[in-house]
């Protein structure tokens, strides 16, 4: 069994999701809630019942301070009222009327404090204080109410009376002083049941708020440390299944690496060879044969592309240039590509490019093209007859950005098979068709959409699709570009550019005045041959090299121009040898060094120019790539 076997075979638990948490104590949470909230309930009650008291102790307390002090008031107007001689007839009837209001008063208190009052909240006296009311000789209420009658007695004597002095003098001998003494203990009893009152329900308040404390603390030990010893433990499985995803997705590059490194370096000799033997002199069936070997490797290439290029997509690694380029080359370019293929199927190919297109642009022609080449790819493989028609064109008429951007369309229509409503939403999907039984007849992976909506996504775009099953379909993008001022003199140069052909880019001055000395390095033959025999006819002095090694020491030894450098390698590779030879004294320590690699994943370019490199091809190259690359530099 292999490490890898016994990784698999440990798996980690699912990841916790919150109801996992939850759900094992939800005793204990349906418990410690029902307790601290029948704790909080019970703290308000008793709250509540001690404002109440307390609002009846005060009232108690008033109401008897009110008695007291209308005893006074009473004996004070039954004096003047027992002296008629000292007041006028006038005062006098104002003094009794103030007596009968004083006298109504104390009773209403009085009753009010003996028998309770529901109005004023006043409840019937309980305990200490209703035993001083209603007992001892005499009780309290009974001084109460001789003290009332005395007075009424003066209320209601003459002025030839003799018994209101008497009364009079009754209040304030034998009645007040006692009377007060007795009033002002009411006032103390009630003072003192209040003051226990508020002593018991502090006591209470408290003792709740503490069972409440506890309970909280309860709740933190029994619960919550629990549970939050189960989400550290759940961060920590998610650590850990996160390094074990950047593992995998490291792992995944790497195999993507590698992949693409043992398919790129033969089929470089595959699509190279064929396309040498299908442009040199053989019999018609045979340069047939080697056209068809480089138009299925060519397809084979493009599903590879398409595998890494998704993979560079999904890992967030995809970089959109910003560069000034042609729309309309781009457009009839990669429509060009297609007329041998459009053809042998009998189909008509046609390309439309608006007028108002601008010549350049500012964006990354790449991704057009390869939007493009997916659009075009698939009209042709789901139409059987009939025509294809590519259209360039302005989406931004009337934008009122129009100076400031660009967006163009480039839509695609066919007469091919076409597909339902239904089945749209599945053609911008990885690894998917319109119909599973199109993929048996026509085949491919159903990359090429979904690569191009991320791409269109990438670029700022929108994509779309519209069909009719058996009449065919029609797909377009909105791209935003940036605008460039064009100038006579670019067109001019451009337009040069163009007539150079393929040419590997030496000028004709160049050509006969000096020979390019070219090393190849590469540790496959095959290899060598294909970029020998792209180099042959020019001005080139070809020589090879099968290693890093020996790359070294021929360029110690001989001098070169160029050396085209492989970057795996056995022995030493490619940035081994670009280093050594950059150190080592020598004729060719200033060559320039482009290197050629299978890596074709995204950042390589970078990466290898960074370690030193003058140039990069990614394989598998063709006489044009290394033409264009050739030029760039010489």
């Amino acid at each position: 069994m292999t490490t890898g076997d016994d990784q698999h075979d440990v798996q980690a638990g699912p990841l916790l999701r919150p109801r996992d948490v939850v759900i094992p104590f939800r005793k204990r949470i349906l418990i410690a809630t029902v307790l601290i909230l029948t704790l909080i309930i019970s703290d308000g009650v008793v709250e509540y019942f001690t404002e109440h008291a307390r609002k009846e102790s005060a009232l108690q307390i008033n109401m008897s301070g009110r008695q007291r002090m209308l005893s006074q008031r009473i004996s004070g107007f039954a004096q003047i009222i027992a002296r008629p001689d000292q007041t006028s007839s006038a005062e006098n009837s104002e003094i009794r009327l103030a007596l009968r209001d004083a006298i109504d008063l104390m009773e209403y208190a009085h009753n009010a404090l003996t028998n309770g009052n529901a109005e004023l909240g006043i409840p019937a006296p309980q305990g200490d204080i209703r035993r001083h009311y209603f007992s001892g000789n005499p009780p309290l209420d009974q001084d109460v109410h001789d003290f009332l009658d005395a007075a009424k007695t003066v209320l209601t004597s003459t002025v030839y009376s003799t018994d209101p002095f008497e009364d009079a003098e009754f209040i304030r001998r034998a009645a007040f002083k006692p009377l007060l003494e007795k009033l002002d203990q009411a006032v103390s009893i009630y003072q003192r049941d209040a003051e226990r009152q508020l002593a018991v329900s502090t006591q209470v308040s408290l003792a709740m708020r503490v069972a409440l404390l506890l309970s909280i603390v309860g709740v933190m030990f029994g619960i919550l440390w629990p549970m939050i010893a189960i989400v550290r433990k759940s961060l920590t499985q998610f650590a850990e299944e996160r390094n074990r995803a950047n593992a995998a997705s490291q792992a995944k590059s790497e195999f993507l690496a590698t992949v693409s490194h043992e398919i790129r370096t033969p089929m470089n000799s595959i699509l190279g060879l064929s396309g040498l033997l299908s442009k040199g002199e053989m019999a018609a069936p045979l340069q047939r044969y080697a056209v068809l070997i480089n138009e299925l490797a060519k397809v084979l290439m493009t599903i590879v592309n398409d595998v890494l290029d998704l993979s560079k997509i999904e890992a967030g690694k995809l970089e959109i240039e910003q560069i000034a380029f042609s729309p309309r080359d781009v457009v009839r370019n990669t429509t060009s590509s297609f007329s041998s293929l459009a053809a042998d199927k009998g189909l008509e190919l046609a390309v439309s490019v608006a007028d108002d297109t601008p010549q350049e642009v500012i964006g990354d022609p790449t991704r057009m093209r390869q939007i493009l080449t997916n659009f075009v790819a698939n009209a042709i493989k789901f139409t059987e007859h009939g025509k294809v028609s590519v259209n360039l064109y302005r989406s931004d008429r009337l934008s009122e950005h129009w100076a400031d951007r660009v967006v163009l369309r480039l839509e695609v229509m066919d007469t091919g098979i076409g597909f339902s409503e239904e089945k749209k939403q599945a053609l911008f999907e990885a690894f998917s068709q319109a119909d599973q039984s199109t993929t048996r007849k026509y085949g491919g992976t159903g990359l090429g959409l979904a690569i191009a909506k991320r791409l269109t996504e990438a670029m700022g775009g929108t994509i779309d699709a519209a069909a009719v099953p058996g009449q065919g379909a029609h797909f377009w993008v909105d791209l935003p570009f940036a605008p460039v001022i064009s100038k006579p003199e670019d067109t001019d140069l451009t337009a040069a550019n163009h007539s150079a052909g393929l040419d590997i880019g030496i000028s004709n001055e160049r050509k006969a005045d000096h020979t390019i000395r070219v090393l190849v390095v590469d540790d496959k033959e095959l290899n060598r041959i294909v970029i020998g025999a792209f180099l042959e006819g020019g001005p080139y002095e070809i020589s090879y090299a099968c290693d890093g090694s020996e790359a070294v020491e021929k360029a110690a030894a001989h001098e070169f121009d160029l050396i085209l450098m492989d970057a795996q390698m056995p022995v030493m590779d490619g940035v081994e040898a670009l280093h050594a030879i950059r150190k080592t004294p020598g004729p060719s320590k200033h060559a320039r060094i482009i290197v050629v690699t299978a890596d074709a994943l995204e950042q390589a370019e970078k990466r290898y120019t960074a370690s030193g490199f003058d140039g990069y091809l990614s394989k598998p190259i063709t006489q044009e790539t290394l033409a264009r690359a050739l030029r760039d530099l010489v």
